[in-house]
């Protein structure tokens, strides 16, 4: 057998099938416009002036621009996130593709500067995964672009720097994420377990699996294993089209079954979609998609578009090798604020280095005129500390989820007086007189994990702010003298990890 030539061998190892970047643009556009749909259910509480989180909160963001600190009406908000949804339209169906891309990358990383409170690791998956996409031929197949004639037949398969770095990203999530689950939980097959004890982020199903503790052992030690092979054998040196088929399938199981049993936003169709843009052109083949070979642009037109995205990729790949090997020094400066103003920054540290034992549920109990003390977020009734029937039950969606949790950590502090004023001045507006909130308290209903096979200790109320709703407060983010009293002690500050890894804010 005669050796592969080096074109060859690339093309084989880092080439993308015309018909796979298709796909993963419609799959991408959809999701764009589902995901931007799905936040305007929250736009007056999450992205407003009048909300939860005034713009004026929101320094942690600095160095990450948005349009939505241009203004904090629910008009400007809302219009924003309208053209988020049409942007992912216009990509899904292939109508002016690249552009509609750079507008859906600048709208995204817009929106998530605006409330990092909400936001899942999946968000640092969204919005990387649109910059490439933006030097990527993605509207060479089942596009408007092409049908129009704008676009010539593009080759079978694409080679490029972009399409390298499309599919080392993938590579760099998996190793990254497996290389920092450095806690004898992953060692003794018990991450499992303690993942699915965390009711906050466990669905129904994965709440049922903890009656199977040995399952869930066995599947610790299957992830440990496919995070660090099934990469890895994207690469390997024969049979390659076979194995990433297999690879690919196996990790659609895998995203798939955890998006079954645990709350992690849109995590699992973007991990399923990232995949779909390796599928081999052999499988189309056999599925009946077979395409004529084209050919791509040549010269300098070729290589140029590919200039930025390389940069870009150098800048990654310092920053996840730092934050893997701590003995490398670390993005800073200059360097730290152009990746985070380009949202180049990333954090796979999810379950990392062991998953959660401690979680709860949130209280929010309102102090009315007539005495009574009822709670915010079961609509207004009696403030009890019993857990509930549903753990679903007190959040209205994904994003209120992940807010909860937020306030409950020590570094989001800040975020818990704005939020409480938000809920006075909304439990005012639609109650009588007589019923009006006095006073209110964020209260966490602090829950540890058992070791398997051991009971569940009762949930302990952890108050983590109290104040008075006082409608002549304006600057809200300033306590009144007299009323706001947080609690005493170091436990009042709150829980100190996220297993979804929240970004950093920048370092000079």
């Amino acid at each position: 057998m005669s050796p592969e030539s080096p074109p060859a061998l690339l093309a084989r190892l880092f080439g993308l099938d015309s018909r796979s970047l298709a796909a993963f643009r419609v799959g991408m556009g959809a999701l764009v416009t589902l995901d931007a749909l799905d936040r305007l259910r929250d736009l007056s509480a999450h992205y407003t002036d009048a909300g939860a989180l005034p713009r004026a909160l929101t320094h942690a963001a600095r160095w990450r621009p948005s349009l939505f600190f241009w203004d904090g009406s629910a008009t400007w908000a809302g219009l924003l996130l309208v053209l988020t949804a049409l942007a992912g339209v216009a990509i899904a169906v292939g109508w002016r593709t690249r552009a509609a891309t750079v507008l859906a990358w600048v709208l995204v990383v817009s929106v998530q500067a605006r409330n990092l409170y909400v936001l899942y690791g999946v968000d640092t998956v969204v919005r990387i995964s649109l910059l490439w996409a933006i030097f990527l031929p993605l509207a060479g197949h089942l596009s408007v672009d092409r049908r129009s004639g704008r676009l010539p037949a593009p080759p079978r398969t694409v080679l490029s720097p972009t399409t390298a770095i499309y599919t080392l990203q993938i590579v760099i999530i998996y190793l990254v994420t497996w290389w920092l689950k450095t806690g004898p939980a992953w060692a003794d097959g018990t991450a499992g377990w303690y993942t699915l004890q965390a009711d906050v982020f466990t669905r129904h199903l994965g709440i049922a699996m903890r009656a199977w503790p040995t399952v869930l052992s066995y599947g610790t030690h299957a992830t440990m294993v496919l995070e660090v092979v099934g990469p890895l054998a994207l690469f390997w040196p024969r049979g390659t089209w076979r194995i990433r088929a297999v690879v690919i399938a196996v990790f659609w199981a895998f995203h798939i079954s955890l998006g079954l049993m645990l709350h992690i936003g849109w995590w699992s169709w973007w991990s399923v979609l990232l995949w779909l843009g390796l599928v081999p052109g052999e499988v189309w083949d056999r599925l009946g998609w077979r395409v004529a070979d084209g050919e791509g642009p040549r010269g300098w037109r070729s290589w140029l578009p590919q200039v930025a995205p390389s940069l870009a990729f150098g800048l990654v790949l310092w920053w996840n090798l730092a934050t893997a090997f701590h003995s490398l020094p670390a993005v800073r400066g200059h360097w730290r604020h152009l990746a985070v103003a380009l949202r180049l920054d990333q954090n796979w540290n999810m379950y990392a280095p062991e998953p959660l034992v401690e979680d709860g549920w949130p209280v929010v109990e309102l102090v009315l005129a007539d005495g009574t003390r009822v709670d915010a977020l079961r609509g207004g009734a009696p403030r009890a500390w019993a857990k509930p029937d549903d753990p679903e039950a007190p959040y209205a969606s994904e994003r209120w989820r992940k807010y909860f949790w937020s306030l409950w950590l020590r570094t989001s502090q800040e975020a818990r007086p704005p939020y409480l004023d938000w809920v006075c001045r909304t439990w005012n507006t639609s109650h009588p007189q007589e019923q009006r909130a006095l006073q209110a308290t964020l209260y966490w209903m602090l829950e540890r994990s058992p070791a398997p096979g051991q009971p569940e200790p009762e949930a302990v109320p952890q108050r983590l702010r109290r104040q008075g709703c006082d409608a002549a407060r304006h600057d809200r983010h300033l306590p009144a003298a007299g009323d706001d009293v947080d609690d005493d002690g170091p436990d009042a500050a709150g829980g100190a990890s996220d297993p979804f890894g929240p970004p950093d804010p920048p370092q000079d």
